[in-house]
């Protein structure tokens, strides 16, 4: 067998190297391989390419009644969604890493599965990477196996499980529904009763409240740069640490873009005078502030007709019980008639509103 030698013109054998590993990049150039989320990527380019996956990654404390942690939080969502929709156009896969959630609580919760569940209500071909949440053993907050006992992986078309007798994870509920298709109340109620709630007490101020507001929240002739054609609600419920917490949340107007077009000019006029505004407020928080007092103004003005359910009345009767409102950008806390309310605007809009109660159980059983 003939022994291979090197060429003595080494400049002449370098030359014929690099022809023939051009055509050899020429010819893979032609697979006009171009997917996303691959290790390497060719489109009309003479280089291999490596191609890093998007992702975008949930906050370690995911939380809303603290400012800083609620900018972080509104932000993340805000970037979910337009990379939802960037992915969508484009068509490409990218990750969600859930991985540095270490505290995770109902607020942002209950805002989070609405993101994502309003995102594939828009974009049903998306293609998400989840990265779970690990498990701190120092901590008492699971994330994962509070997902999983949520069923948001299903969100997903994934089936993940994990330990969930934990009292801090088994004690959440999940509902859920469309103002087109039924009304709020009976699921809500159905879910409280399995939970031994005493719906009779909690009916009249604060369960039809929750319905006039999801139902005021989606109104046709408001224009909106957002998608708010689908008129669902998110609601998450516990018995946790002696109290029943309650979040709902809707993807609407929001309170101060609804509430001139659900009440009487002559009503707002005297709410005006109250909150001593001369004219319609600039700041979102004083909007969620009038809407506290329309059932009141109704009254002391003589409208008849039936009156409706006062969402901050049931706060009213024991001390420890608390109601809090985001809707737009304001927020408001009120802890009955006896504590001066709270409220202020933040830097971020949270897309809609949420409710949230703390009621102490012996109220209600």
């Amino acid at each position: 067998m003939k022994k291979f030698v090197f060429k003595k013109d080494k400049k002449h054998w370098l030359r014929m190297v690099e022809k023939r590993n051009d055509r050899r990049k020429e010819s893979k150039n032609d697979k006009h391989l171009s997917t996303i989320g691959s290790k390497s990527l060719y489109a009309n380019s003479k280089k291999r390419e490596k191609v890093i996956m998007p992702k975008i990654v949930a906050p370690r404390i995911m939380l809303l009644k603290v400012s800083e942690y609620y900018n972080q939080f509104i932000n993340f969502i805000n970037d979910f969604e337009r990379l939802c929709k960037k992915a969508n156009e484009l068509k490409f896969r990218f990750e969600l890493d859930l991985s540095h959630i270490k505290e995770m609580y109902g607020d942002a919760c209950v805002l989070f599965i609405a993101s994502v569940d309003s995102m594939y209500q828009l974009y049903p071909n998306l293609k998400i990477k989840i990265r779970k949440p690990i498990k701190d053993i120092t901590s008492r907050y699971d994330p994962h196996a509070v997902f999983c006992h949520l069923g948001f992986y299903k969100l997903f078309g994934l089936e993940y499980s994990a330990d969930c007798s934990s009292e801090n994870v088994v004690c959440w509920r999940y509902v859920t529904g469309d103002l087109a298709d039924g009304q709020l109340t009976e699921p809500l109620m159905k879910t409280l009763n399995d939970m031994g709630i005493n719906t009779k007490e909690l009916y009249r101020s604060c369960i039809e409240g929750i319905a006039n507001a999801v139902e005021h929240a989606y109104i046709p002739q408001i224009k909106s740069s957002r998608d708010v054609r689908n008129k669902k609600w998110w609601m998450l419920l516990a018995k946790l640490d002696g109290k029943l917490l309650l979040f709902v949340y809707d993807r609407g107007h929001g309170i101060p873009s609804t509430l001139e077009y659900t009440q009487d000019q002559k009503i707002l006029k005297e709410i005006w005078k109250k909150l001593k505004q001369l004219v319609s407020p600039t700041k979102d928080c004083l909007y969620i502030k009038a809407s506290m007092l329309v059932k009141e103004t109704r009254t002391e003005l003589n409208y008849r007709g039936k009156g409706t359910g006062d969402i901050k009345s049931f706060i009213d009767k024991t001390e420890g019980n608390l109601l809090r409102i985001y809707s737009s950008r304001g927020t408001m806390i009120y802890k009955g008639e006896s504590t001066p309310s709270f409220c202020y605007d933040n830097s971020i809009s949270i897309n809609g509103t949420l409710l949230q109660w703390s009621i102490k159980l012996q109220d209600t059983i």
